[in-house]
């Protein structure tokens, strides 16, 4: 009994610690200390890490061209924001999510990180876990 006493106790201690020291050090929103915006820094041409012939291209407008050595595959829609198929994120994380120009299907994507410090990067992690990484050409 007293052993689940302590361990309990030991539990409620290591809770109410993490809680404070995430309020401590919480950011509203990693993309805030960059001077552009995510929409901004996701803009151009991105090709697949692991796949070189895989380039995709965001615009201005929401649209998303997909290719695959040089051959236009789709042409999509994308969007940013904290929401995605009734997903909120209450931490600042934020969504990329694909809307299929033919069928309506959505796709949604963690975003990881956009460009940070002008590392030339996109990181995306998809729902089952999945990391994408593109690279600036």
């Amino acid at each position: 009994m007293k052993n689940l006493k302590f361990k309990t106790t030991l539990f409620i201690i290591f809770f109410m610690g993490f809680i404070c020291y995430g309020c401590i050090n919480s950011t509203p929103n990693k993309f805030e200390k960059n001077q552009n915006t995510p929409e901004q820094e996701i803009l151009g041409s991105w090709i697949l890490e692991n796949d070189s012939s895989t380039k995709i291209i965001f615009y201005n407008d929401g649209t998303v061209k997909t290719y695959e050595d040089d051959k236009l595959l789709y042409t999509d829609n994308y969007s940013i924001s904290n929401s995605c198929q009734g997903t909120l994120s209450a931490d600042g994380i934020l969504f990329l999510k694909f809307i299929d120009g033919s069928n309506g299907d959505i796709e949604c994507y963690y975003i990881n990180g956009i460009n940070e410090n002008n590392n030339g990067i996109l990181s995306l992690m998809s729902d089952n876990g999945n990391l994408l990484i593109y690279k600036r050409p």
